[in-house]
């Protein structure tokens, strides 16, 4: 799992990204759960984090993004 200041830039790029500076999300949230997380705010996020923490994410990455714990999941495996 992904330690605290990873975590905090995550979500700190979801607020941006979604211009929702008071959202709260957890491992669970998906994009059913956040208004305005749509296609193109999902490619945002994912070129925000790529930026973030410095790696492109695989196309098999990619099609298994289904939560913000997945993001953390693939945050933390190329952490290691």
């Amino acid at each position: 799992m992904i330690d605290d200041d990873m975590n905090e830039r995550l979500v700190r790029i979801f607020r941006e990204e979604l211009r929702q500076p008071s959202l709260q999300i957890t491992s669970r949230t998906t994009q059913d759960d956040v208004a305005g997380w749509d296609s193109t705010a999902m490619a945002s996020i994912i070129m925000s984090i790529e930026e973030e923490f410095g790696f492109e994410l695989a196309p098999n990455e990619l099609r298994n993004l289904r939560n913000v714990g997945d993001f953390q999941r693939i945050i933390a495996q190329h952490a290691e």
